[in-house]
């Protein structure tokens, strides 16, 4: 598949050839549909007869040029982007930039687990209120009945996110590059043994704090071997926040389910 993508403010866009023809998308919808009418070595010209409009792709990637109407002049449109078989050495910096940053995201969430003050601070008590919204565990309340367990609870949280850090990011995963894939998802595993993680072309047009709590997302599934998104499958629930967690949940569902540990990373990057 011949693939041009470009990001603006407002969409990621993409010029498709299907083998039928050439489509553009903006955010995954197709909006309009063009015919190829000139191909040098150089550049692709595209004619979209419902518009009298051209678009000129340069081969390698780089500028694209717009023109309206026959008389019209050649006007700049998108910076875009060839997509490859395999990474190139630009989407490999990137990965190695998400994943360094994956790294100390979850450092600071370790940090804030295991800080311990005798007087609680404000940011102590925030991090717990978070667990509580979270992973269900109640530390913060002092009159709260079973405080043991909670307390066993919150410690294998803590276990487990070091876990998720050292196993997950010590060494930047090993990503596979899936350019053919047209789908919603910027990044996936398969199962919970392939270390593998999988990434699309739109990986590298989208938010990058958000793919970063992707990328650790995914490490969850295969790193701490949960199954699915117990608790979210059924209830598809939004938080306004990361930091509200779903009220839908259990412990043992959010403990399970690498969306909670997405959220309490997220919640803590400020």
């Amino acid at each position: 598949m011949e693939r041009y993508m470009y990001r603006i403010p407002q969409w990621n866009g993409e010029f498709r050839n299907t083998g039928a023809g050439w489509e553009e998308y903006q955010n995954g919808v197709r909006v309009v549909g063009f015919v190829e009418q000139i191909r040098t070595a150089d550049w692709i010209t595209l004619f979209d007869g419902s518009r009298t409009l051209w678009v000129s792709l340069p081969v390698a990637g780089g500028q694209s040029f717009v023109q309206v109407g026959t008389a019209g002049p050649w006007a700049p449109l998108y910076h875009v982007d060839r997509i490859e078989r395999t990474f190139t050495p630009a989407q490999l910096t990137i990965l190695r930039n998400d994943s360094a940053t994956a790294r100390a995201q979850l450092d600071r969430v370790i940090h804030r687990l295991t800080e311990n003050p005798i007087h609680p601070t404000a940011v102590l008590t925030k991090t717990r209120q978070l667990v509580k919204n979270i992973f269900k565990i109640n530390v913060i309340d002092p009159d709260v009945p079973d405080l043991p367990v909670q307390a066993f609870n919150y410690a294998n949280l803590v276990a487990e996110f070091k876990t998720l850090r050292s196993a997950g990011f010590d060494s930047d995963p090993t990503f596979v590059f899936e350019p053919d894939y047209t789908g919603p998802l910027q990044a996936w595993v398969i199962g919970t043994t392939d270390p593998l993680v999988h990434i699309s072309p739109n990986h590298f047009y989208m938010d990058r704090p958000n793919l970063v709590i992707t990328l650790i997302h995914e490490r969850a599934h295969t790193v701490l071997r949960l199954q699915g998104h117990p608790g979210w499958d059924d209830n598809q629930f939004i938080p306004p926040t990361p930091g509200e967690g779903s009220p839908f949940m259990t412990h043992d569902q959010a403990i399970k389910n690498p969306y909670c540990y997405e959220w309490l990373t997220a919640a803590m990057r400020d």
